[in-house]
Order: structure tokens, then sequence, then C-alpha cells
């Protein structure tokens, strides 16, 4: 079985992750070859060189640039895909005509949200329902997800993100990445999101504005880049800065959750509803306790007052009154913890993903082989690096 997986870029975020957390598991498993195909040379994630996935960069001229059709077309000749695996609306543009005419299947994992049609704001909001039309089976990330944009039932699944536990094995020695940020109180209350409209950044630093005015043990942290970050950080009064941090980008978060008594996402219900949030996935799986925002995905994997706690959008009140129960009852934290991190080994490991992903590709090339498939092709020899395609992986160091 081969498959072309096709993404916009390889920065920061969830469905990010999630194509490099799937090869990883892909990789490992007999009889499946794959290749990445990325159209920018926008790359974050240092895990990304050590993928053995082909990975080929299509230099874009502009964003719909059309000479990617020609540039994937022989990639496909040489590759001789059985299914193209797109993760990005522009993607599946690309995607689907290609697939048509060299006879591959579209797999189109294009839904990472759960907001509703009339708060969208980013897409056109007929692109989905007409590459769901022309795709062969379309993958949410949630049920809440399948729900908003209506997906076709008959082709649609729900496969949850994986979780690598392999990420939290080796971790810094929490008092190293104490001493590295400047944070010196016994307690840590942290938020992991990019600042941008979609996280509700406003309602944590007006909660951690409170805490710490009248708490001397505790620091808020905020891990994450994006363009609200300096407004973000302006609106923290001089005498709190000390204790509400702001940590932009990192490489090592996970090493930064393990030193977290609570981790808090927070989104913006105005313009988005997530799917399955990374950010909670990375605090379940290192037993920490959450608060999160009701809605959406998020209450697919936060179960209210059993691996954490949901809050309803904008709540101040409630988001401080969650986060100093669990500063102050620690056994209370512990259990959610725990319970977290057991629902994430359960019901998300990388390898429950793994295998949902490979049962839905044989799904769309049994009914290919019922229709007079009759085998594949041999293995392709090289992949074209000419005409703007890099073979390399530009990773920063």
């Amino acid at each position: 079985m081969r498959i072309l997986f096709l993404i916009d870029a390889l920065a920061y975020g969830g469905k990010e992750r999630q194509v490099l957390e799937l090869l990883k598991g892909l990789l490992h498993r007999g009889g499946i070859v794959c290749r990445l195909v990325v159209l920018s040379n926008s790359v974050d994630y240092r895990c990304a060189r050590d993928l053995n996935a082909g990975t080929m960069f299509l230099e874009r001229r502009w964003k719909k640039d059309p000479s990617v059709w020609m540039k994937l077309c022989a990639i496909c000749r040489a590759f001789k895909p059985d299914i193209i695996h797109v993760w990005e609306i522009m993607c599946a543009v690309y995607g689907i005509p290609v697939a048509r005419l060299f006879g591959a299947k579209i797999l189109a994992s294009i839904i990472r949200d759960a907001t509703p049609k009339e708060k969208r704001t980013r897409k056109p909001k007929w692109l989905p329902p007409a590459i769901f039309r022309f795709s062969d089976l379309v993958i949410s990330n949630s049920f809440a997800g399948l729900a908003a944009y209506e997906a076709p039932q008959g082709k649609s699944r729900c496969i949850h993100n994986g979780f690598d536990f392999g990420r939290v094995a080796v971790l810094k020695d929490p008092s190293e990445v104490r001493s590295t940020y400047g944070i010196a109180t016994p307690k840590v209350v942290g938020m992991v999101a990019a600042f941008s409209p979609r996280k509700d950044y406003e309602t944590y630093l007006t909660a951690a504005t409170r805490l710490v005015g009248r708490r001397e043990d505790v620091t808020f942290v905020a891990v994450g880049d994006g363009p609200m970050l300096d407004p973000c950080r302006n609106r923290v009064a001089p005498p709190h800065r000390r204790r509400i941090l702001f940590l932009g980008k990192q490489q090592e978060v996970e090493s930064i959750v393990n030193v977290f008594d609570v981790g808090v996402l927070l989104s913006n219900h105005e313009i988005h509803s997530e799917g399955i949030p990374n950010a909670v996935q990375e605090y379940m799986a290192l037993a920490r306790p959450v608060v999160a925002t009701r809605g959406g995905g998020t209450d697919e994997i936060v179960e209210d007052g059993r691996t954490g706690y949901l809050i309803d959008p904008g709540d101040v009140s409630s988001l401080e009154q969650k986060i100093e129960f669990l500063l102050d009852n620690q056994e209370q934290a512990g259990r959610l913890g725990a319970a977290g991190r057991q629902k994430v080994v359960l019901e998300f490991s990388l390898e429950t993903m793994t295998q949902q992903y490979l049962d839905a590709y044989a799904a769309c090339l049994d009914r290919a082989y019922r229709k007079g498939h009759q085998g594949s092709p041999p293995l392709p020899g090289p992949l074209p690096s000419g005409d703007g395609a890099s073979s390399q992986c530009p990773v920063p160091p």
C-alpha cells in the first residue's frame, strides 16, 4: 500500500503534529510505503528530520499556484500512490484532480475543528461540501467536527488524535526548566496555545491576574507564538510580570508541561470550536489535571469531574475557582491527572490511531479492488527532485 501525504506546512500546529505522529506509526508497519509532500518550506517540528518518508517540498509562487498540479503529477507518475491523503482544503483542491488522473483514492482529513458553519470566517463555506463530494473517505478528529461540517455519513469517520508516549519518555529535570524560565513559586499553571483570535487568552490572563494578586505561591505561564502575543504581554501590569510569564515558541513543550500543576486550554467559541486539542492530550499524558472550555471535540477527551473540569466560554470566575481548587487540593488533582493519563493510554494512543487509519485506507482500497483493481504496480524508482521539488528536509537546528 502506497500513500502520498499532502499538507500545506509543518509549522507548529495540531494538524501538523498529527501528520507526523501518523507517519511515525505507519512507517513501522510492513507493506506500507509513504511519501510526504509539503507545499512550503515551513518546518518547526524537529522530529520531521527523523522520518524516512521521502519528504518533498514544493515551492509555490503564490497560495493558489497552478504549477503545483504539474509537480504533483510528476511525483505521482513516479510514486504511483494507491491513496492521496490530503490535510488542507487547498491540498484537496490540488490533490483531487491528480488522484482522478492517476486512479488513486482521495482521503480527506480536512475537518480539524468543530466550528458551526455560521461562525466560520477563514474558508469559503461551499468548499468543504464540494471536497466531501469528490473524496472517497472523509476523516475528522472529533465526532463534533463531523456534525458541525455535516459530513456525509456514508463515507465519513472519526479518528481521534493519537499520542506518542515516546515524547514524554525522556524529559528535562523540572528544576532545570524552572531555572531556565525563572519560575520560583512552588505551583505552576500553564496554557499551551497559539496567540491567535481562536484561543481565549483574555480569560486566562484575567484569571491569572486575579490569582497572583492574592497568592504568592503560583506562577502562570503561556507557551506559544502568534500575532496576539505582544498585545497579551502588554496587558499584564508590571507588578505581575514576574509571575505571569510568556515563553514564546518552544521546542521541548513536554518538559515545560511537566512542571505544570494545572493545564489550561481556552477557546474563543465566537469564532472557533476545538476538534481534539493536542495541548489537552499533552497535559493528560503527563497526568496533569485539565481545565478547558466546554464544547466541540474537547468534551470527547475531557470528562468533567473525572479527568479535569469543563467551563463555559469566557467564564472567568469558574476558571479562577477551578484552578484554585486544584492548587489547594493536591489529592483530587492527582486523581484527575491519573484518570486523564489512563484515558489517553486506552483511547488516544498512537497505536490506536494508526490502526484506525490503516482500516480506513483498507476500506478505500477494498472498494477499488471490487471494481476490478488487479493489485499494485511494482515499487517505483526515485522521485523527481527538480522543478521546484526538493527531497531534502530543511529542519531548524
